[in-house]
């Protein structure tokens, strides 16, 4: 694995983040926590519901989380395995607006859209999990949250991060997810979903959040603690105090987890925003994003915990030249550090809008990161002295049968992207990348081949959507 610190660089920014939780302590606004917290050994003063955590406290706390779990799929085949560096790759969630294929205006996402963008992550063989890439706004917001998640379930046999909005849809976005594997025992052995923690920066975690984490910890769902500083704003500017604050959350969130239940599932979540200070415009596409998400890789590496960067975010507006580098350029540096998952397939606009072309140059680029992150295998096979002294002076490879044997396993061949001569590329319509991604799409939609939810368990989806309905829209 690369490493874009030193290891005793490392320690002095955790020792740092232990000592924000020590002498700074943390706003937790949930009664059961602090008096679990305090019951622990913390120091709480519940007035101001501000929480110091002794250093033993947390290192005990997050040594019980562990360092691998599984992802279960809707079919098991699909599960994934999360702790062992395999960097698998999802797309980017929450966004409420589209990119339209037809037409290239941005507009609210429908239910449509929802079930069209799940289709194209089911298909796609670089896209190995889900998150809720969009909300539709055909559904009344109260419940646009399970309707997403609902949507999903009947469109991927992928594991999906659900987005809710209250404790009470979560409730039902649980019931749903249950349903569907429909076994609580096997539920919790691979759980079909998990759910997105978000502290405020800096050090505080509000009641809501609280209440997910409960949730989730007691139901052994795989929990994501989303911490987001913005570099100069509800952060350190300097990107090491970014990534200092975002540890020390993310490791605050883990006591909280492992109180309710040890042995819950977690996943580092580090996503430290850096900032333009000409536009005060929060920015995921800058190259600093990836910079202090590597520290994020090494620091969840150094307490155990599988880590998860977003690593495929632009602040362009569209799928063109700037959304690929400032896409590739992270992926690659994230490749690199082997971090568990990745994440922001198909997200452009600094993650406010999805894009299905987006979705499926992604996929590409996943592709090639994917290569880089395989490295080149060095032994006497593949330094191939034997196959030079057999073809000779003069001769050539083509036919050779070594060439044979190794051509797909050591070089990555595209699908979408263009290497035909000059010549072919103009007799096929001179078509750029933009323009061959739409046609991916729509062949895609056309012709792929859907794996459906079996209907009795729809019905007992829609069942559970029609409750949520009479009771959240009151």
């Amino acid at each position: 694995m690369f490493k874009f610190l030193s290891d005793e660089e490392i320690l002095e920014i955790h020792n740092s983040s232990l000592k924000m939780l020590n002498k700074l302590g943390v706003i937790i606004k949930h009664e059961k926590f602090l008096k679990m917290l305090k019951e622990a050994g913390a120091d709480v003063n519940e007035e101001k519901q501000l929480v110091k955590l002794p250093v033993y406290l947390v290192e005990e706390l997050v040594d019980k989380a562990p360092s691998g779990y599984i992802m279960g799929g809707r079919k098991r085949e699909y599960d994934l395995y999360v702790g062992d560096g395999k960097a698998y790759v999802r797309s980017q969630g929450g966004c409420d607006h589209i990119l339209d294929l037809e037409t290239g205006v941005i507009r609210e996402a429908n239910t449509n859209d929802v079930i069209n963008a799940t289709v194209i992550q089911d298909a796609l063989e670089n896209i190995h999990w889900c998150a809720s890439f969009l909300h539709p706004s055909d559904e009344p917001p109260m419940t646009r949250d399970l309707y997403q998640l609902m949507l999903m379930m009947e469109n991927t046999v992928k594991h999906i991060v659900a987005q809710p909005y209250t404790t009470e849809s979560f409730k039902y976005q649980v019931e749903m997810a249950k349903t569907v594997v429909g076994n609580e025992e096997e539920f919790m052995k691979r759980p079909l979903i998990s759910v997105f923690i978000g502290p405020t920066s800096p050090l505080e975690i509000d009641k809501h959040n609280c209440e997910l984490i409960e949730i989730a910890a007691k139901n052994r769902i795989p929990i994501m603690p989303v911490s987001a500083p913005i570099a100069g704003a509800t952060g350190p500017i300097t990107l090491a105090g970014l990534a200092a604050l975002a540890h020390a959350e993310i490791m605050m969130i883990t006591v909280l987890t492992q109180l309710i239940n040890p042995g819950a599932p977690i996943e580092y979540t580090p996503r430290p925003n850096t900032m333009d200070m000409r536009t005060a415009q929060a920015l995921w596409g800058a190259i600093e994003y990836a910079l202090a998400s590597a520290i994020g890789v090494q620091l969840a590496r150094f307490i155990k915990l599988p880590v998860c960067v977003q690593c495929l975010s632009t602040d362009s507006k569209l799928p063109d030249g700037q959304a690929c580098i400032e896409k590739a350029m992270q992926i690659t540096l994230a490749a690199l550090m082997k971090p568990d998952t990745m994440t922001g397939a198909g997200g452009i606009d600094s993650v406010k809008t999805a894009s299905l072309e987006q979705l499926v140059i992604d996929n590409e680029i996943i592709g090639i990161a994917k290569r880089i992150a395989k490295g080149v295998e060095v032994n006497e096979e593949t330094i191939a002295y034997h196959v030079v002294e057999r073809v000779k002076h003069g001769g050539h490879f083509l036919a050779d049968k070594h060439t044979a044997k190794y051509y797909l396993e050591e070089h990555y061949i595209p699908k979408l992207f263009d290497r035909n001569p000059r010549g072919v590329w103009e007799a096929a319509g001179k078509k750029d990348l933009t323009t061959r991604a739409k046609e991916t799409v729509k062949k895609i939609l056309k012709e792929y081949e859907r794996r459906p939810l079996d209907e009795d368990i729809k019905k007992d989806l829609r069942k559970i959507m029609d409750e949520a309905r009479k009771n959240l829209l009151k």
